[in-house]
Order: C-alpha cells, then structure tokens, then sequence
C-alpha cells in the first residue's frame, strides 16, 4: 500500500467522514485494490447519499472487478444525484461511462451474478 494509503488508514480511526472515505477509495484505486476501494466508496455514500464524486468512482470500481450491472447502477444513480446538485460535468462523464459499459460484453465474472445491485443505503433488499 501507498504512504497515502497508509495515512488515510490512520485519519479513518480517528476522524470519520465521507470525504475520508472517498479518500480512502480513491487511494485503493491507485493502489490497484478495487473490492477494497468498493467498500470505502460504498461507505462514504452510505454517509452522504449526495456524493455524486463518490458514485462515479464506485462504478469504476465495480467495473474493475468485473461488476457492469453494478457500475451501470451506481453511475445511474450518481447521475440522478449529480443533476439534482446541477452538477453536470459530472453527470456528463458518468454518462459517457455509462454508454462505453453499455457496450461491453459480460464477461466470466458478471454472466453468473445472482444480485448484480449494489449496496445502496435505501434500498430495503440489504
């Protein structure tokens, strides 16, 4: 792990925050651990439902171990909360995402998913 990470690590027993979350994620991207960097992300939603950066990372996450249907519904839904921020560069990108993953064929990993849904805060089925 990064010396990033590592501090991120150390901030998270002390203060935690969505933002740290984020953080934290961004830096298990860079670090080449997407479950890991899922988790945080989901996290840091789970904080702040609103956190339209955090659910355009999350689907790139899911789609880093091979979960489209699972970033296909976190850039729909960070799509929703981007526009309703008025946040449209961001909805944008997450939108292009979006097509790019409509494109891609399943592979191996996601053909035999029996809940491709992600974690989502609201949502009763968790």
């Amino acid at each position: 792990m990064s010396s990033q990470t590592d501090h991120l690590l150390k901030l998270s027993k002390t203060h935690d925050s969505a933002s740290l979350r984020y953080g934290l994620g961004l830096a298990y991207m860079d670090d080449k651990l997407p479950q890991l960097a899922q988790y945080e992300l989901q996290k840091a939603i789970e904080m702040q439902p609103d956190f339209a950066a955090a659910w355009k990372a999350l689907g790139k996450a899911l789609a880093a171990i091979d979960n489209l249907p699972g970033a296909k519904a976190a850039w729909t839904e960070g799509i929703l909360v981007a526009r309703k921020q008025g946040n449209i560069q961001a909805a944008k990108e997450m939108e292009v995402f979006l097509r790019r993953t409509e494109k891609t064929k399943p592979g191996p990993a996601t053909e035999n998913l029996k809940n491709p849904a992600i974690y989502h805060p609201g949502h009763k089925g968790y």
